[in-house]
């Protein structure tokens, strides 16, 4: 593991669109993933779920996926019916039990098993799950979460969380503005949502001084493909999602640079789907609810670098005291002023030394700079397995329009 870094541990639900699912992201449990909860036993269009979420499969051979960049990661599940699955990592496929479920699980109880790594090298990975073997009509297997370690900066960093509200006025919606809703679950109790399904559909929210972010939203029935630009890179993820799921992370990215300004941009739009979902009445929208940002204490006004030399402030001169004398310093006088001017140029140079020093002192401890993220494209799904009549669907058409 890298000790130059700050650990920051970044916690998804099972609803992310960071996930990648397949065969099938939130449709029939025997055909790929199904969106959960513990307390509800069936979907009610518009209603929010009870209880703990989590991705249910009974397909045999679906998998999930998730790429970031740090040192850590843990993976929260159950294997039920003597289901067998494969743990992978950067294309290496490793079967596994997982171990029991520890803290890093608490907030999903009904996770029975976790997977993952810590104490990492700092670096890309790809991590996810393989199910190899669904034996029975009993077994099935169930997906609640992750917590991955990103950096938040270099090691003596000072860095705090600040929550950026959909309301912040720094935000630049276009078209102006995005619609707003109200919801209790959410920051501040708003989000803002665009249900125009265009490239020039946008939130654009620029910062500094920060050294991680995560961008938060909500996907629901209605959201789609979302596209994220960010660092000159546009990276694509898929918001499909029957329940309405609350504070869940867009996007992230750490080991940001504090002395430089970002800007990042959220688009309700897929250019790998230009025409939405294809889905007669269907919307493609894009809940957004709030960015949090790891912020460095700002840099004080003062800039200690500039401080004036006495030199160029001389004692009043006798002109000054409105005589007429035209006499010169003294030899003694010059000579002291001499000595001052290269002192002056000595201090001048050993500050400059100190804070070359320190700068490059600094530099060699900072983390490899924040990769792109991979693009994720995972919106239209495999027709292998399928009824002919789903096919070509979105979803298995949004869940058979939401199982009518």
């Amino acid at each position: 593991m890298s000790t130059s870094i700050i650990p920051y541990n970044v916690t998804l639900g099972s609803e992310s669109p960071l996930f990648s699912y397949s065969p099938v992201r939130d449709g029939p449990a025997t055909q790929g993933w199904n969106a959960s909860y513990s307390g509800s036993t069936a979907y009610v269009p518009g209603a929010d779920g009870v209880g703990t979420a989590f991705r249910h499969t009974e397909n045999d051979g679906a998998s999930f996926s998730v790429q970031f960049v740090g040192t850590a990661y843990w993976l929260c599940v159950s294997a039920n019916g003597g289901t067998t699955y494969n743990f992978t990592e950067n294309g290496h496929s490793l079967p596994t039990s997982g171990l029991p479920a520890d803290s890093a699980c608490s907030q999903w109880p009904g996770a029975k098993a976790i997977v993952g790594a810590g104490n990492q090298t700092y670096k890309s990975y790809t991590v996810g799950i393989n199910i190899t073997s669904i034996p029975n009509a009993d077994a099935s297997f169930d997906f609640y979460g992750a917590v991955l370690e990103l950096s938040a900066g270099s090691t003596g960093m000072t860095t705090t969380p600040v929550t950026i509200d959909d309301t912040n006025p720094g935000w630049n919606y276009q078209p102006s503005p995005w619609l707003q809703a109200d919801n209790p679950l959410d920051y501040n109790g708003t989000y803002s949502y665009s249900c125009t399904y265009d490239v020039g559909a946008t939130a654009t929210y620029t910062f500094n001084e920060t050294t991680a972010v995560q961008l938060i939203g909500s996907p629901n029935d209605n959201t789609f493909g979302y596209s994220i630009s960010f660092q000159g890179v546009e990276s694509v993820y898929n918001a499909t999602n029957l329940w309405h799921a609350y504070k869940q992370v867009l996007f992230m990215a750490g080991a940001l640079d504090p002395s430089t300004t970002y800007s990042l941009t959220l688009s309700n739009y897929d250019p790998n789907q230009p025409d939405g979902p294809g889905i007669a009445g269907e919307q493609a929208c894009t809940n957004l609810d709030a960015l949090i940002l790891m912020k460095i204490p700002s840099a004080t006004s003062g800039n200690p670098g500039s401080s004036s030399s006495s030199v160029g402030s001389s004692p009043t001169s006798p002109s000054d005291q409105g005589g007429s004398s035209t006499s010169s310093l003294s030899s003694g006088a010059i000579a002291g002023v001499a000595i001052g001017a290269v002192a002056g140029v000595v201090i001048i140079i050993l500050l400059l030394w100190l804070f070359l020093r320190r700068r490059a002192k600094a530099t060699s401890i900072v983390p490899e700079p924040y990769p792109p993220m991979e693009e994720t494209v995972d919106l239209v799904s495999p027709t292998t397995g399928l009824p002919a009549a789903m096919a070509t669907s979105t979803d298995l058409v949004r869940w058979i329009r939401h199982q009518s």
